[in-house]
Order: C-alpha cells, then structure tokens, then sequence
C-alpha cells in the first residue's frame, strides 16, 4: 500500500518529488497504481491506493531470484503472484475497465492490533 511519506523520509525527498517520480514510472508503464473500492466516493480520496512493480521478472531480479525454490521461499511471493494476477486481469479486461482493490478495514484493524 502506497505511503508517499513514508517513501520520501525513507529516501531524503520531498512528498511532491516521490509523487511525480511515482507518476513518472507509471507513464512508462513500469509501475501500475490500482485505487481501493468504495461505494462512497469521498472515502476513496483519502484511501491509500496499491503500487504494483508491472513486470514480475523485474521484482524476481531485484530480489535475486533466480530460481522456483528461491521464489517459493521467499517472503514476498505473495506480493508478486498478486501483482502478476493483476497484470493478466488488466490485459483480458477492456481497455476503459476501471480496476480496484478490495480493503476490508475491520479486518485490516483486527490484523495490525
């Protein structure tokens, strides 16, 4: 889940920069961004959306991983088979289709207390 300030700490960098770079990589295609569902509208605005890296072989390379078992034990490979899944919906949906991501928050609090 994106935190643009978090990001820019992290990185010694104002909000706005880490934005537009954000920006930037989604442009070209190399980073997708995929808002959370609301019915209410206003509630959407200050949701934070998810950030999906488009390539999974690019997320396998930065983690050097470059075998099935190193994929399989890793921490992260539910993180790239959803982000791999999201790319394979995107391409078989039509190209207006708005996708979203699903956040059920009493189960988001009951995790993170």
């Amino acid at each position: 889940i994106w935190n643009a300030q978090n990001m820019s700490r992290s990185k010694g960098l104002s909000t706005i920069t880490v934005n537009k770079y954000l920006n930037f990589m989604e442009g070209a295609f190399l980073m997708m961004r995929l808002e959370p569902y609301f019915i209410n509208t206003q509630k959407r605005l200050v949701k934070s959306p998810k950030i999906y890296l488009r390539d999974s072989g690019i997320v396998h390379a930065f983690n050097n991983l470059s075998s099935a078992e190193l994929l399989f034990d890793d921490p992260g490979v539910g993180a790239s088979w959803e982000g791999f899944v999201i790319e394979q919906i995107k391409m078989a949906v039509k190209d207006n289709a708005q996708l979203y991501y699903y956040c059920n928050i009493k189960v988001q609090k009951w995790i993170s207390s």
